[in-house]
C-alpha cells in the first residue's frame, strides 16, 4: 500500500495516487490542522490495484480551500495512512 500526492505543494488540482494489496473498504479524505474534515474524496469498496483521484482543492461545501497545511488520510479497512500536503496560492 502506498499514498502519493503531487504536486506538493500545490496551487491548483492535486493528484492523489494510492494502491491496495487486497480488496478493502477505503476512505480518502483531507483534514485541516485542527482535525476538521475539509473534503471527502472517496468512500467505498475497491479491489486490489492502483487508483488515482484528482482533487480540485475545494471543500465539501464547494468553496476553495485556503492556503495552508493539510493532511490526506487514506483509511484501508480502518487502518490509517497520513500524508501532509501544502496548498499555496
Amino acid at each position: 500500500t502506498y499514498l502519493n500526492i503531487c504536486p506538493n505543494p500545490a496551487t491548483s488540482d492535486i493528484t492523489i495516487q494510492y494502491a491496495l494489496d487486497v480488496a478493502a473498504d477505503v476512505t480518502l479524505q483531507v483534514f485541516d490542522l485542527r482535525g476538521n474534515r475539509v473534503k471527502l474524496l472517496y468512500k467505498g469498496f475497491e479491489t486490489a490495484g492502483e487508483y488515482t483521484i484528482t482533487w480540485n482543492v475545494t471543500s465539501d461545501r464547494g468553496t476553495g480551500v485556503s492556503p495552508g497545511i493539510y493532511y490526506c488520510e487514506l483509511l484501508i479497512n480502518g487502518h490509517a495512512n497520513h500524508k501532509k500536503l501544502i496548498i499555496a496560492r
